[in-house]
């Protein structure tokens, strides 16, 4: 019974706080709502991320009505060409390791690292609620993280140049 309580108590506080509360702190998940001006900025931001999405071979599922520019999936997206880049270092295929850190960069310049910031102060002044405080807190130092990384990473790469002789060692 407590456990439902504490489940019930965390979907309230979740309407509240990410959809139904108009006088407190508005704490939306979606890009759009930090950075998008007007109806049109949105439309073209949305538009954008579906382009991003789909430029990676990947599509949202009309069947889960989700938004691109929801803080879930431009989490998942990012997790996704973290995996993308895993799986070609593993691999040994430096250019698709180093083609998929750079559309980190990108989308972490671009989308994830331009708001998330000020959704996560959002929430953590909005809710009292430890949950969705650590979460937000934890999210957006991992994105901060990632962030200066990735810059540093491909700013490396950038300034390397690699042998012919022997494909396995940078030269400066």
């Amino acid at each position: 019974e407590r456990a439902e309580q504490s489940a019930a108590g965390l979907q309230s506080e979740h309407l509240r706080l990410f959809n139904l509360d108009p006088a407190g702190v508005a704490c939306f998940p979606y890009e759009s709502c930090y950075v998008a001006s007007d109806r049109q900025a949105t439309g073209w931001l949305t538009a954008r991320l579906q382009q991003t999405y789909a430029h990676a071979g990947l599509a949202l599922a009309p069947s889960r009505n989700e938004s691109p520019d929801h803080a879930a999936v431009e989490l998942e997206f990012m997790a996704y060409l973290c995996g993308q880049e895993a799986a070609a270092w593993t691999g040994a295929d430096r250019d698709a390791a180093i083609r998929a850190l750079k559309r980190q960069r990108s989308f972490l310049r671009h989308h994830l690292g331009r708001w998330f910031s000020d959704f996560a102060r959002r929430v953590q002044a909005g809710t009292d609620e430890l949950l969705y405080v650590a979460a937000a807190e934890a999210a957006d130092a991992f994105i901060q993280h990632d962030r200066d990384l990735v810059e540093v990473l491909v700013d490396e790469i950038d300034g390397l140049t690699w042998s012919a002789a022997d494909d396995r060692l940078p030269e400066r």
